[in-house]
């Protein structure tokens, strides 16, 4: 609450676009954190992407996610991919977004084609999460890959610290 009176009275105060824009996404973030959805719509109204420099789009997506607009997320995210955008914490939620599509086969390939750059507990939590998908071929062979993957870090792992 403090932090986020903060970035209020911050925002009230800038007269720099990038500065206020700044503020924006700070009480933005504040309220995904709090799941404030009333506070999410209310910033969405005042034009936040488009009121000073880039808009982030992993902020964005996440607020159309909170707001049950997934394939307006979705079209955010593939956006922002496709201009280079490669931060991961974007390919995990795309892969999330993608999930809560029901588009498991998608969201499988787009896991192996990033899994070197996510935590291997979020690839976990996709597999486990496709498993329940409709589309069970792409993810057979998205688990298939997995088990693959896990054996070669093992193997490798024996060959650099060898037991005796």
């Amino acid at each position: 609450p403090q932090a986020r009176a903060l970035a209020r009275a911050a925002h009230a105060g800038c007269t720099v676009p990038e500065e206020r824009q700044r503020a924006l996404e700070l009480l933005a973030w504040g309220a995904l954190m709090a799941s404030d959805l009333d506070e999410l719509r209310s910033l969405r109204s005042l034009g936040l992407p488009s009121e000073g420099g880039s808009p982030d789009a992993l902020l964005w997506a996440s607020i159309d996610e909170a707001l049950g607009e997934v394939p307006a997320a979705l079209e955010r995210v593939a956006t922002a991919r496709q201009a280079g955008d490669r931060r991961p914490q974007l390919a995990a939620l795309e892969i999330r977004l993608l999930l809560m599509a029901e588009r498991a086969g998608d969201a499988a390939r787009l896991t192996r084609e990033i899994l070197g750059e996510i935590e291997a507990e979020e690839a976990r939590r996709v597999a486990e999460q496709a498993r329940t998908a409709p589309d069970r071929l792409a993810v057979e062979r998205h688990l298939a890959y997995l088990d693959e993957l896990r054996g070669i870090c093992m193997a490798a792992t024996r060959r650099r610290h060898p037991v005796g």
